[in-house]
């Protein structure tokens, strides 16, 4: 069973544990139903006992109780939508610090795709695309991403070159300073 339950008589899908559901399944007493019931749509005690002369406080009470108990026994809990998502992306749905920010343009100026950046920063793509977009570097030029050369380094097959965004800017400034006598 989902998170949903289809009620037919209301011709509407409602949460699981709605008390329908529940008196439905005889998971929870009438009067524990009618009850939640009225909570649910925003009754206060006072409204629900004159609702109900026959009930007291201790009566909602122990209705509270045995809803508790029956969602407490149902095992263990589902993940919701963050703690799934950090399942995988550890600062998925975290704060954005300043340093962040600051990381995240320099890697965007680099060349690097959104979708490696993301897993530089430990977040989803849709997180970095739209802090691209909020801090409005999605119209800043880039640095295209370094294409590997004709010819490989002296002695390393091809297919063991490593590219690496921005080395050829890197490798003309050391070409360009004399040397220190090294």
């Amino acid at each position: 069973m989902g998170p949903f339950a289809f009620c037919p008589d209301r011709a509407a899908w409602l949460p699981e544990w709605s008390s329908e559901v529940a008196r439905e399944q005889k998971l929870l007493s009438e009067q524990s139903a009618a009850i939640l019931e009225l909570i649910a749509a925003g009754h206060s005690y006072e409204q629900i006992l004159a609702r109900l002369p026959d009930l007291t406080y201790p009566d909602i009470f122990a209705s509270a109780r045995e809803a508790l108990d029956l969602l407490t026994s149902q095992g263990p809990k589902p993940l919701d939508f963050v703690e799934r998502a950090r399942q995988e992306h550890k600062r998925a749905y975290a704060k954005w610090s300043p340093d962040e920010d600051a990381r995240l343009e320099r890697l965007l100026q680099a060349g690097m795709p959104p979708v490696e950046i993301a897993q530089q920063l430990q977040r989803q793509k849709g997180a970095i695309t739209s802090r691209i977009v909020k801090l409005g570097l999605e119209g800043k030029p880039r640095e295209p991403a370094a294409q590997p050369s004709a010819a490989p380094a002296a002695g390393a097959p091809p297919e063991a070159r490593v590219v690496v965004p921005g080395w050829d800017r890197i490798r003309q400034r050391l070409d360009q300073e004399p040397s220190a006598g090294v």
